[in-house]
């Protein structure tokens, strides 16, 4: 009998979203032949754990806590010997990073270890929207060189691709396939009409109310305030009744809180009773997306820049139609116009 292919698998950290699921998926779901450790690092205080998720799969796992999603000089080498030390053990014939801290760190040290084979998934990119202009060259020089230690790139989608390889210019295309995430989406199927009725009746939504829902982490690249006007501006011009949900949460929450006042928005969040006749409703995060789009007639995503959106993939998938900036990977899961409405980016 063949000794197990070992893989080793690194994500940013356990936080609830798209990428966690993902690699759970791939490490569950590999073959016998195959031996797993997946590690990440600790999610920030504004997000949930998902090591519930990791755990639930039965996938060897290990967190490392000094691996954060900002820049720290001092943390980031200290995650980068505690890499080294982890490949060193296990001795992977395979290192699969996913995300931008994940693969700067894990790529760097899967190469200095001669680890055989170094693949990295882009789950979105940093090129566009996060930085200045300088580091962004920097993160652009950075991610070429890491490019060439990679044998092989993943692009969830083709126009992530085409952003990554035609205008970032990190690497050539030849080095780069196209894998679509793959998503177990049974669970917003099954949402009994009971459970919706209760939820809905938790938040005070009312029957004739018109919910429009956003998903996501509560940070400047989800550009949630070119929401939150948007959905003011609707509210003043139409006699229906509007609802916004926003499930997540981050560190903008209190400025998008003082966005609302300032909007002349009336709004709840958890912890505190609900209300009837709150426009806006702050939810957090929960642990599926299942109930809030049980509620939901529309889902929106305003982000500057994307790579897949679960929550959008998620939406469609019980035809709730969505709102959505033209951005990432966004029009590679829309199959027909009659389900979305796509706008560009909005400047404010």
């Amino acid at each position: 009998m063949q000794p197990p292919i070992r893989v080793l698998r690194i994500l940013n950290r356990f936080n609830l979203g798209g990428p966690t699921y993902n690699v759970v998926n791939l490490s569950a779901h590999l073959g016998e032949e195959f031996e797993t450790l997946l590690i990440g690092g600790q999610c920030e205080d504004s997000e949930i754990s998902s090591l519930h998720i990791v755990e639930a799969a039965g996938v060897r796992y290990q967190l490392i806590p000094s691996m954060r999603r900002s820049l720290n000089p001092f943390l980031d080498c200290v995650t980068l010997f505690k890499i080294l030390r982890l490949i060193y053990k296990f001795k992977p014939h395979i290192v699969h990073t996913h995300a931008a801290k994940a693969g700067i760190l894990g790529r760097l040290a899967a190469f200095i270890m001669r680890v055989p084979v170094r693949v990295h998934t882009f789950h979105g990119h940093v090129f566009d929207g996060y930085f200045s202009t300088w580091k962004t060259l920097i993160v652009k020089i950075v991610e070429r060189i890491l490019c060439r230690m990679s044998t092989v790139c993943v692009a969830i989608s083709p126009l992530q691709k085409s952003e990554i390889v035609e205008k970032h210019a990190i690497g050539k295309a030849e080095k780069f396939t196209v894998i679509p995430l793959g998503f177990q989406l049974d669970q917003f199927q099954n949402v009994s009409q009971a459970e919706s009725e209760a939820y809905a009746q938790k938040l005070g939504i009312q029957s004739h109310d018109f919910v429009i829902t956003i998903i996501g982490r509560m940070a400047p690249i989800k550009r949630h305030d070119v929401f939150l006007r948007a959905f003011a501006h609707a509210s003043q011009h139409t006699t229906r009744a509007l609802r916004a949900v926003l499930v997540g949460d981050g560190e903008l929450r209190p400025e998008l809180e003082a966005l609302c006042t300032e909007l002349g928005l009336r709004f709840s969040e958890k912890g505190s009773a609900y209300c009837s006749d709150s426009q806006v409703i702050f939810t957090s995060w929960e642990p599926s997306a299942a109930l809030p789009l049980s509620v939901s007639h529309c889902v929106c995503l305003s982000s500057d820049n994307e790579g897949t959106p679960v929550s959008l993939i998620e939406a469609l998938s019980v035809g709730i139609p969505i709102i959505s900036t033209r951005v990432g990977g966004v029009e590679d899961i829309v199959q027909s116009q009659e389900s979305a409405v796509l706008t560009e980016k909005v400047i404010l």
